[in-house]
C-alpha cells in the first residue's frame, strides 16, 4: 500500500464532486452547523458555484490524514496544507 497523499480536487471528476459534497453535508448536519443535511437545492448548486469562483482550491485526502494535520474531519486550514505540502503528501 502506498503513501496517502492529499490531492487538489478536480469538479469534472464525479467521485470529487461526490467527496465534496459529502464533506459539505456532513458540516451542514453537525451541532456546529445547522444540525441537518444540506437541502436538496443547495447541494445541486453547490459544485456549480464552486466551478464559477477562478480562485477555488479544493483539496481531498484520507481522514486520518487530514485528522493527524490538524483538520477535523477532511478538512485543514492553509498553514497545515503548506506543512503537508513541504512532507511530500500533497500531490
Amino acid at each position: 500500500m502506498g503513501q496517502p497523499s492529499i490531492v487538489e480536487a478536480d469538479l469534472n471528476r464525479l467521485d470529487h464532486q461526490q467527496a465534496v459534497l459529502d464533506l459539505t453535508d456532513a458540516y451542514a448536519a453537525d451541532p456546529m452547523g445547522s444540525g441537518r443535511p444540506l437541502p436538496e437545492p443547495v447541494r445541486a448548486s453547490l459544485i456549480p458555484g464552486l466551478r464559477a469562483q477562478p480562485t477555488v482550491e479544493l483539496y481531498l485526502g484520507p481522514p486520518s490524514l487530514t485528522r493527524a494535520g490538524g483538520g477535523e474531519g477532511g478538512a485543514i486550514d492553509a498553514q497545515q496544507l503548506e506543512s503537508l505540502k513541504a512532507t511530500g503528501y500533497v500531490k
